[in-house]
C-alpha cells in the first residue's frame, strides 16, 4: 500500500515517520508455487478445450505476504501480456460483424503470465465464490484465525480471469497518463467506473502486533486484494513515478522520495531495474575506457 514521503525536514533530521497503523494489515499470506504450467482440460458443451494454469510440484513453495512487499500488484498484473484477436459473428441481419476479444493463447502471453504466477501466486479468480464461506465454515471448528493462507494449486483459464487482467491493464493505463500528465478528466472518470466496478468484498477483522490491535482486512483473492489496493492508493493520493531504467519504463509507487527504480521482487532485497540499469552503465563505461 502507499506510505508516507517524508518531508524534507525529515529526511535532514533522519527522522522516520510512524508508520504504524497507516494502513490496515493484510488477513492473506498466499501460497508461491516454484513451477507453474498450462494444461488443457476437457471438452465444454461447444466443444472448447478449457484451460488451466496449475502448480507442478505442490511440495515446492514459498509464502507471498503483501505486508511485507513495498510494490503495489495492480501494478505487476498490468504487465500481464494479453493477445487481442479480432472474431467474427453472426448479427441479427444475417451478416457479419467483427468485433475485438482478449485471449491468453500465444507463448509470449503465457509466459508472462506463468512469470507473474512464480512471483506472487495465481490470481484466484475462480476460487472466489466459496472462499469467505469456506473461511466462516472453518471458524466454527477452529476459531476465526489471524492470518489465512490462500492456498491456490489451479486457475482455470476463462474469459472473466483474462477480462480482470484487461481492466486491470487499463486502469494502470490511466495512471501512467496521469503521471505524464496527458490524463483527460474523462479518462479519470472512466478510471473511477473502473475501479467502482471491480471492487471486491472484504472482510474487516482485528489483528494483534506487539501487543496492539490494528484493522486487518482479509479478501478472496490476490485480484480482489488488488482492486482494493488501487482504491486505496488513488484515496491516498499516492504519488507515482517511471522508473529510471529506461528499458523498463513502468511506473511504481514512491514509498520514500529518493526511489528511482521498481522496488525489488518478493524475497529480494535490491530491484532487478536498478541491478540491470548499473550493469549497463558499468559495461557502457569499461568500453568506453578501453576505446
Amino acid at each position: 500500500m502507499s506510505r508516507l514521503i517524508p518531508s524534507k525536514e525529515d529526511e535532514n533530521l533522519k527522522i522516520t515517520p510512524d508508520r504504524n497503523n497507516e494502513v490496515p494489515y493484510y488477513a492473506n499470506k498466499f501460497v508461491v508455487y516454484e513451477e507453474y504450467e498450462f494444461v488443457n482440460g476437457e471438452e465444454d458443451a461447444w466443444g472448447n478445450v478449457e484451460v488451466n494454469v496449475t502448480a507442478k510440484d505442490t511440495d515446492k513453495y514459498k509464502v507471498y505476504k503483501p505486508d511485507t512487499y513495498p510494490v503495489h500488484i495492480y501494478l505487476q498484473i498490468s504487465e500481464i501480456i494479453i493477445d487481442e484477436e479480432t472474431v467474427r459473428l453472426n448479427n441479427e441481419q444475417n451478416g457479419f460483424e467483427e468485433i475485438k476479444v482478449h485471449r491468453l493463447r500465444s507463448i509470449k502471453a503465457q509466459e508472462s503470465f506463468l512469470k507473474f504466477a512464480k512471483r506472487f501466486g495465481l490470481l484466484g479468480i475462480s476460487e472466489r465464490e466459496y472462499f469467505f464461506k469456506r473461511i466462516n465454515e472453518e471458524a466454527f471448528t477452529s476459531g476465526h484465525k489471524n492470518l489465512v493462507l490462500t492456498d491456490i494449486k489451479k486457475e482455470l483459464v476463462n474469459q472473466e480471469l483474462i477480462n480482470k487482467i484487461y481492466r486491470m491493464k487499463i486502469a494502470v493505463n490511466y495512471l501512467k497518463k496521469w503521471v505524464d500528465d496527458k490524463i483527460t478528466e474523462e479518462q479519470k472518470e472512466d478510471l473511477m467506473n473502473i475501479v467502482n466496478d471491480e471492487l471486491p468484498t472484504k472482510q474487516d477483522r482485528l489483528q494483534l502486533k506487539n501487543g496492539e490491535f490494528y484493522p486487518s482486512v482479509l479478501f478472496s483473492s490476490l485480484m480482489d486484494l488488488a482492486w482494493w489496493q488501487l482504491h486505496e492508493a488513488l484515496l491516498k493520493k499516492t504519488t507515482y513515478r517511471r522508473c529510471k531504467n529506461e528499458r523498463c519504463g513502468n511506473i511504481f509507487a514512491v514509498d520514500h522520495g529518493n526511489r528511482d527504480y521498481c522496488p525489488p521482487y518478493p524475497n529480494r532485497k535490491r530491484s532487478n531495474c536498478e541491478h540491470n540499469h548499473n550493469r549497463r552503465l558499468d559495461y557502457y563505461r569499461k568500453q568506453a575506457t578501453r576505446s
